[in-house]
């Protein structure tokens, strides 16, 4: 994403353009009834801990960060609990034997931490696309 910055900020801008800016009074009143069922007020809700503010927004992006990232470690660490003879959680090729202690631990940490580092982009992008279309249609 942070390759892509100045298309992102391009593609932002061109959403607040004129020709995808309301043009009728029946268009602004539509957006408006939109913008109060998404965001109620502009209330904020707390979290659990008194002392931490947070967006309804932020929230359902870290609800959704740790919905995928305790269904990683499930599939990561529900191997471990099979003990089938040293079989990887995913399939790959290798050219050497990975049967021993040391070179098994080896591949599936590697696995795990692709997978991990995997899962976090697709948070990342996935709550990106989410705050654009949010964006486009709510323009602040």
């Amino acid at each position: 994403m942070l390759i892509n910055r100045e298309n992102i900020i391009l593609v932002t801008s061109m959403l607040e353009s004129k020709p995808f800016q309301p043009e009728t009074e029946e268009e602004v009143d539509m957006r408006d009834k939109c913008e109060k069922q998404a965001r109620p007020n502009q209330k904020r809700r707390y979290d659990r801990y008194a002392f931490i503010k947070i967006d309804r927004f932020k929230l359902n992006a870290i609800y959704f960060a740790i919905l995928v990232e305790l269904s990683v470690m499930s599939l990561s660490f529900g191997g471990l609990l099979k003990a089938e003879n040293h079989k990887l959680p995913y399939r790959m090729w290798l050219p050497y034997n990975y049967t021993s202690s040391s070179a098994y631990i080896f591949i599936y940490t590697q696995q795990v931490i692709s997978l991990i580092i995997g899962a976090m982009i697709h948070i990342a992008c996935d709550s990106f696309i989410w705050a654009l279309l949010i964006a486009s249609i709510f323009p602040t």
